[in-house]
This record gives C-alpha cells, sequence and structure tokens, in this order.
C-alpha cells in the first residue's frame, strides 16, 4: 500500500508553485504555512 502512495501526484501543482514563490519571496510565510 505504501507503494500506491508514493505513485500519486500533487493534486494542485499551480498551488504548490504559489506557496513556494511565497516563501522564497519572504521565507518568514513559512511559519504561517507551517500551521496548516
Amino acid at each position: 500500500m505504501e507503494k500506491d502512495l508514493a505513485k500519486i501526484a500533487p493534486s494542485n501543482i499551480q498551488a504548490e508553485q504559489m506557496i513556494l514563490g511565497a516563501i522564497l519571496i519572504n521565507n518568514r510565510e513559512l511559519y504561517n504555512i507551517n500551521e496548516f
């Protein structure tokens, strides 16, 4: 079952890119995102 989970692609690549971009622009945002 663990192997099946490893094959699942991210469900929203655009959202992940936005989060990474926010962290690159302002790394303090990482603490806000980490709360989720």
